[in-house]
């Protein structure tokens, strides 16, 4: 299975969740690699892990980190494409057995039946997959806005869990999904596109602005005040080149997912993923001091996706690699451009994004460096934070900083520093 196919149905399952009226929890860093969902409904506390393929091998330590966090499940659900044989079913009870109450393992196709979805919709099926979206976004639309993820509140992520306050049983779940089908919903696929890069709460200004998209995004205008967030994965090839396929692609599958959770969680934009790099802006459309303090929360929470995603891939190697993360942040004037044919498809471009390219080339592994101008602004929005993080000046010579003129003043963020970052997340 390829990486946009997992990611698809992972996708799939999160949209038939919130459809469903689920209260979702953020699932810890420490239990990423091993549970893709935890919810609650009237069953109890249900856990989540979607596999394109279960590797038997590492079943005992997948289960050994749940067992180590503290967490037991009513329910835990292991959902692939495939139907497992006798003996992978047999393993999973042998290894999770005082970890949930009840165990399963699921087809994509069988856990949809077991949520209620009524038999006539494919789950797999590309074209569903586009309604369950559409019909996802639109419930998230509708949401009071203190629970819509996404939405700054005072630099920090908005709550703890999601889901609309109310269940909504699986006949109300096929009528709303028939609704849209048949287009008696009238959503704008523009505003299913656009969540492909942004949170609800960005959509929702949009609809309340009463402009139309060109407007409110300033397409091919210059935004002033952006905060540009540039990461990437220290030594990427040469894990390219030594990890196992499938393992590769199952790492960097939830390195996508998790990323794009927190980019909106956090309030910002995804730009573009780029191989191992993710692009994102903060602060825009709508200028929130709070920007500052959210663009570095979702800076070093990535870091620690980082880590657990790697160290947990390098357990599958006999290399021994060494791997981290690095984030450059600038801030100032970007251009925004749509590169979208049919649909608006956002991009980027400037000297700040260029600028915090550098940045991160030039950054500490598992740090963050920031702009000059990024620290004298995070300094003015958020005082009692930047003496935690403890920044050290760096200047940068322009040598080693490719399309710089001039040396670069910067503040090195070191690891040490992060928890200051997530600290009650």
């Amino acid at each position: 299975m390829s990486i946009a196919s997992y990611l698809n149905m992972q996708s799939a399952v999160g949209h038939l969740l919130s459809l469903l009226g689920k209260t979702q929890h953020p699932v810890p860093f420490a239990l990423q690699s091993s549970v893709n969902f935890i919810y609650e409904d009237e069953g109890g506390r249900t856990g989540i892990d979607i596999r394109s393929k279960v590797p038997s091998a590492m079943l005992n330590i997948m289960a050994d980190k749940i067992r180590r966090h503290g967490e037991h499940f009513d329910t835990f659900i292991m959902v692939t494409p495939y139907v497992p044989n006798p003996e992978e079913v047999g393993l999973l009870h042998t290894n999770y057995q005082d970890i949930a109450d009840t165990l399963k393992w699921l087809t994509v196709d069988d856990y949809a039946r077991e949520m209620g979805l009524a038999e006539q919709y494919d789950i797999a099926s590309p074209e569903f997959q586009k309604t369950l979206k559409a019909a996802s976004v639109a419930m998230a639309l509708a949401r009071p806005r203190d629970t819509v993820p996404g939405t700054p509140s005072q630099g920090q992520p908005a709550a703890s869990a999601s889901g609309p306050s109310t269940p909504v049983t699986p006949e109300q779940v096929t009528s709303i999904l028939e609704s849209v089908r048949q287009g008696r919903t009238k959503i704008p696929m523009e505003y299913v596109h656009l969540a492909r890069k942004m949170p609800p709460s960005i959509i929702r200004a949009l609809m309340d602005s009463q402009q139309d998209s060109e407007a409110f995004f300033r397409i091919g205008s210059a935004a002033q005040d952006a905060i540009i967030v540039i990461t990437d994965i220290k030594n990427f090839s040469a894990l390219v080149r030594t990890a196992a396929p499938q393992d590769l692609n199952e790492a960097l599958s939830r390195y996508y997912r998790e990323a794009k959770r927190l980019i909106d969680q956090h309030g910002g934009i995804l730009d573009k993923f780029m191989g191992d790099s993710v692009l994102a802006v903060f602060n825009y459309p709508l200028r929130d001091d709070s920007a500052y303090h959210r663009a570095l929360a979702f800076a070093a929470n990535i870091i620690l996706l980082g880590k657990q995603v790697l160290g947990d891939l390098q357990q599958s190697m006999d290399e021994t690699i060494a791997m981290g993360t690095r984030v450059g942040i600038a801030s100032g004037e970007i251009w925004v451009l749509n590169i979208g044919l049919d649909d608006i498809d956002l991009t980027f471009v400037g000297d700040k994004i260029n600028l915090a390219a550098r940045l991160e080339k030039n950054c500490a592994t598992n740090g963050i460096l920031l702009s000059n101008i990024t620290r004298r602004k995070l300094d003015a929005a958020s005082p009692d934070l930047a003496p935690q993080l403890d920044p050290t000046r760096r200047v940068l010579q322009k040598t080693a900083m490719k399309g710089q003129e001039s040396d670069i003043l910067s503040w090195q963020i070191d690891e040490s520093a992060l928890g200051a970052l997530v600290e009650g997340q």
